[in-house]
């Protein structure tokens, strides 16, 4: 799965001003001085101060004047968004509703509600996103003096996106698009962008390829030929024209975007990743897999501060906190290494896939593990499942190489992984949440760390993806990031002594083994147990004595027949 440079905004309704002053008086001038500062601090992205002096300005200000009534709701929603970019969610969420709770003015509510909606959003809640998106557009019916009745389909659009609801996405979108050319907006061309990735999902190439056109040339006529997003739109092309098999012109506006973002991000940057993980891609599919490892390669050296081995078969530690980018380019790099083994050192390159693999399987539960809602953590299905049944696949392969059952044994494990991934951690959680051995000073400490932990990894990647990242800022960012690790080392190492059981719960992950498996199945008994790829059928068959790993191949004919069967098993079920 690619995961394509899908844009999103976020609007809050406010005012900047050219002024900064504390003087908490009691006047209104004094007010409207501090008022326009916290805005002043947000534009500087001085966060933290902007908080900070509003919560003074609300703590010192005599709300019963009804005339200063209204700047309440906008100090709390101003809150809301500087809390959002530092990855404080629930403070954000709970500065948004102290906002709805100050106003009954429409318009603003409608900001409100959007805001609201793209914190959902980034969660991974997308039902609940959905429905204050529709919050908000009914609001806008009313009052659109803000001009966001765009910006929410715009990002409604993203929502769907998100969970490949491809069709439903294209509908929204373009009816953000109908919003702008009746009212202006630069945001048309993030629009056309998101459309062209949605056409090209649903194979539907020659409108995803109208659409990057429309791209390309809004993109331009607003930011100018060589601005770093207009390096976005080249990279879409260039895929959907890599999908086509038109490799030389994908390979023509590949080169246009790494131009652009070498020029204008340097080599350590997000988008000079996502680049080089393209061209690698594009390699791949014209057989070119050495040259193929090589942008794989050059793609994490990009994506991660201090990584920088040029080796290919060098991988990023288990410590690193991921995202779903580096999960994917993981996943594309392990392709490569199966494609590469085919035409040299078979065992050896099969083992750099299967071990780039299970890398990724261990990103994946640790991000699962600091996804907040149940919704974000079945987003994680898909690569999940992929990621899964690769590790079968080359565990299969190499039994065949080798005859080896370590093997057999791997494919097994995440044969079972694979089919409660998310129930598992559930109920992980769960179980640790009720377990009453663990002091509350323990458990506040714990979730003190993640939480701070998941806010960092928000700001980081925040940051990541300006044109030109502040060294400073990153700086600071990680060397915070170290100290909550090694806080999170020492805790997790603490309750593993004073607490195992508790620890056993909720950081020990194992499945059955094999063997395991064996013992408990009686002299009568046999076990059989089948995983489905689109194209072949796993069955592991165990007794007491044997375990066996047999592949079928299936057909489209399968596929037909079994969803049948499902739908006679639910009817006669219900």
């Amino acid at each position: 799965m690619i995961r394509k440079l899908l844009v999103v905004i976020f609007v809050f309704s406010g005012l900047s001003a050219p002024c900064l002053a504390e003087n908490y008086g009691n006047d209104s001038a004094s007010f409207f001085r501090v008022y326009d500062s916290i805005w002043e601090y947000y534009d500087q992205q001085q966060f933290d101060k902007a908080i900070g002096v509003a919560e003074k300005l609300i703590q010192h200000t005599d709300w019963s004047d009804k005339s200063l009534q209204p700047r309440l709701a906008k100090i709390y929603n101003l809150m809301g968004a500087a809390n959002k970019l530092q990855g404080s969610y629930n403070e954000a969420l709970n500065s948004y509703e102290k906002s709805l709770s100050s106003t009954s003015d429409t318009g603003l509510i409608g900001c409100i509600y959007m805001n609201e909606a793209n914190i959902k959003a980034a969660q991974g809640n997308i039902t609940a996103a959905l429905n204050y998106y529709y919050r908000a557009l009914l609001m806008c019916e009313y009052d659109d003096r803000y001009n966001i009745t765009g910006s929410v389909y715009l990002n409604m659009g993203r929502a769907y996106m998100l969970t490949g609801q491809w069709k439903p996405a294209i509908k929204v979108t373009l009816q953000a698009v109908a919003v702008y050319k009746q009212k202006g907006g630069a945001d048309i061309c993030i629009c056309y962008n998101n459309l062209a990735t949605a056409y090209q999902e649903l194979k539907e190439y020659d409108r995803s390829g109208q659409y990057y056109k429309l791209a390309i040339a809004e993109y331009k006529k607003e930011y100018g030929n060589d601005d770093f997003r207009v390096s976005f739109v080249y990279m879409g092309m260039a895929d959907l024209l890599c999908v086509e098999g038109d490799y030389n012109a994908s390979l023509n506006y590949y080169t246009k975007a790494k131009d652009i973002i070498l020029k204008k991000c340097g080599l350590k940057h997000y988008y000079t990743s996502y680049c080089f993980a393209g061209l690698g891609r594009l390699n791949q599919a014209q057989g070119y897999y050495q040259k193929a490892m090589s942008y794989y390669q050059q793609a994490l050296i990009a994506k991660i501060q201090d990584f920088n081995d040029t080796t290919i078969y060098k991988n990023p530690l288990p410590s690193i906190f991921p995202d779903l980018d580096l999960v994917d380019l993981l996943n594309w790099k392990a392709l490569g290494f199966e494609k590469l083994s085919a035409v040299q050192d078979r065992l050896k390159n099969l083992e750099a896939s299967l071990s780039t693999l299970k890398l990724c399987a261990k990103f994946i539960e640790k991000l699962r593990a600091g996804y907040p809602s149940e919704d974000a953590k079945l987003l994680l299905t898909s690569n999940e499942s992929d990621t899964y049944q690769s590790i079968i696949r080359i565990s299969n392969s190499l039994i065949a190489l080798t005859g080896d059952n370590k093997y057999r044994a791997i494919a097994f494990e995440y044969a079972e992984r694979s089919k409660y991934g998310v129930l598992r951690e559930l109920r992980k959680s769960a179980r640790a949440f009720k377990y009453d051995g663990v002091p509350d000073s323990i458990i506040g400490k714990e979730r003190s760390i993640n939480y701070h932990i998941n806010n960092l990894v928000v700001q980081l990647e925040n940051e990541n993806k300006k044109e030109t990242p502040d060294p400073v800022n990153l700086k600071d960012l990680h060397q915070e990031m170290f100290a909550y690790s090694l806080q999170q080392e020492e805790l997790v190492n603490l309750i593993k002594k004073d607490y195992p059981h508790y620890y056993q719960l909720k950081y020990i992950d194992t499945v059955i083994t094999p063997g395991a498996l064996q013992k408990v199945i009686r002299p009568d008994q046999a076990l059989m147990e089948y995983v489905l790829s689109d194209s072949l059928l796993y069955l592991f068959v165990a007794d007491r004595d044997t375990f066996s790993l047999l592949t079928r191949r299936v057909g489209p004919e399968f596929h037909q027949s079994l969803k049948y069967y499902a739908k006679f098993l639910f009817w006669k079920l219900n």
